[in-house]
């Protein structure tokens, strides 16, 4: 394969939902953790994986912010900050409803968890309200580099998530720099690749370079299986070990401090998504809403058989 220069930024979409939306702009330097937890959220129609998703963007402040609108701007982006805010404030749960009733169709994209994921639905989100998710994707570019001419071929992509597959063969635990490190460290030297410049297979080395203010992590837990024409599903529940601050990401020289997480609890069959954030007092919360309560909890990352997606922060400045 060759891959090729792609420079450039991807253009914002003008779909309907991004039409007289305000270009936010957001300086990392401007984040403060929320002061307290925000609204409990009940569960009534199986939804758990949409009020984990709510819980767990609430922490980033554009999401609860009033956006700059004009008449013309859809319906959508305007449901999904009330909700967000609604959550902050603890308001009332109106627009928590109303939103839902603009995403009850969606159904996922595999039922890989046995329900809608936190992930898929994240990744809906940001094709609805492209320019504000724009805030949190992160432009990543890949360098490929042939051992023999030395020429560098450039790939860049904007994602939402960076995603992270379990080392097959994984029994008993496995940090993140582990995961970092197996998804991240790969030199093509079998002559694989055809490099762009010389037009010879060629060993190449893969490198990543990237300065994001924010990254959100997706560890994927579940992976597929064929038994002969039935395709099944099958979870891994290895617990995986990371600090709260101080994370190291493969392509900069930026620590990372996680400030939320979301976790899928239990079977594919029977299982169950809610999200833990780090407030001001530097305490973690736990919205679960099968219960009622807001609760302290302890911090993700200590042998987390459950963690699935984490919301990480540049540490160049200090959270306030």
């Amino acid at each position: 394969m060759t891959l090729e220069s792609t420079l450039g930024d991807v253009p914002v979409s003008d779909t309907p939902n991004n039409q007289g939306l305000g270009q936010k702009s957001f300086s990392i330097l401007n984040w403060n953790l929320l002061t307290s937890p925000g609204l409990s959220l009940r569960n009534e129609k199986n939804n758990c994986w949409y009020h984990a998703t709510l819980h767990f963007l609430s922490v980033f402040p554009p999401f609860s912010e009033s956006l700059n609108y004009n008449e013309q701007v859809s319906e959508f982006p305007r449901r999904f900050t009330d909700a967000i805010s609604a959550i902050v404030r603890k308001q009332n749960l109106t627009p928590i409803n109303h939103l839902f009733e603009l995403i009850k169709d969606f159904q996922g994209v595999n039922n890989r968890y046995g329900q809608i994921a936190v992930p898929d639905f994240l990744e809906y989100l940001s094709t609805q309200i492209t320019s504000l998710f724009d805030l949190v994707r992160f432009q990543l570019t890949t360098k490929l580099q042939c051992l023999k001419c030395k020429w560098i071929s450039y790939r860049i992509s904007h994602d939402l998530l960076f995603k992270l597959y379990i080392p097959p063969g994984s029994k008993t635990k496995c940090s993140i720099s582990q995961l970092f490190d197996y998804n991240t460290s790969a030199d093509f030297l079998d002559q694989s690749i055809s490099c762009g410049k010389c037009c010879q297979r060629t060993g190449h080395q893969l490198s990543y370079e990237h300065q994001s203010d924010i990254i959100m992590l997706e560890i994927i837990r579940v992976s597929e299986k064929k038994r002969g024409n039935r395709i099944t599903w099958r979870k891994n529940m290895l617990p995986i070990s990371f600090p709260t601050s101080g994370i190291s990401v493969p392509g900069t020289d930026r620590k990372y401090q996680v400030v939320a997480s979301c976790h899928h609890r239990g079977t594919l069959r029977s299982g169950h998504w809610i999200t833990k954030l780090m407030i001001a007092d530097r305490n973690w919360h736990e919205f679960d809403d099968l219960r009622s309560d807001i609760f302290v909890t302890q911090a993700p990352g200590v042998n987390d058989s459950s963690v699935v997606v984490l919301f990480l922060r540049a540490e160049s400045t200090s959270l306030r």
